[in-house]
């Protein structure tokens, strides 16, 4: 049997996959992310995938990266 870390890593891998499967530099993603931090409420999440608004946009075929 696999020991703690050694788990812990290929379950890593297999998240960071599933986000990002063709390692595509348009796909955000975070590890370890604090919400409401400041708050007696905070919670914390191991991987996050977001899109920032506006970052992308299509024009006549061809793409533009603000």
């Amino acid at each position: 049997m696999n020991s703690r870390p050694e788990i812990t890593a290929m379950l890593s891998l297999s998240i960071k996959r599933h986000i990002c499967p063709d390692n595509d530099p348009r796909i955000y993603w975070a590890r370890e992310v604090t919400f409401d931090y400041a708050t007696m409420n905070a919670v914390r999440v191991d991987f996050m995938k977001f899109k920032p608004v506006n970052s992308v946009r299509h024009r006549e075929g061809r793409l533009l990266l603000l």
